[in-house]
């Protein structure tokens, strides 16, 4: 299997930035936010996909935490997000507000 890095993003360009990836082997590792939405609902969506062992979807279990910034804090907590940030903020609000703050889209 070849292994590399690439942004499908969202939209229309995803499916079949992953139809390829299901004839070329590439893996390919989806990491979405759920949007509220059960984890298990998210990645029904990708079942066609994920029937292929070179692609897997991830999403946050926790549904209150709709997107990847407050799941990433939520998981690794205010002093390692500042430690791999290199930033020192002093509340969880702080973080979050930086990070959302720098989303691309």
């Amino acid at each position: 299997m070849n292994h590399r890095t690439s942004r499908c993003g969202q939209g229309p360009g995803r499916a079949p930035a992953l139809d390829i990836a299901s004839l070329t082997g590439n893996v390919v590792a989806v990491v979405r936010d759920n949007d509220g939405t059960e984890a298990a609902e998210v990645q029904r969506k990708y079942a066609a996909h994920t029937a292929f062992p070179n692609i897997s979807v991830h999403v946050g279990q926790d549904k209150t935490y709709r997107t990847l910034e407050p799941q990433l804090l939520k998981a690794n907590g205010l002093v390692a997000m500042n430690a791999i940030l290199g930033e020192n903020f002093a509340s969880e609000a702080d973080l979050l507000e930086h990070m959302e703050d720098r989303k691309t889209t």
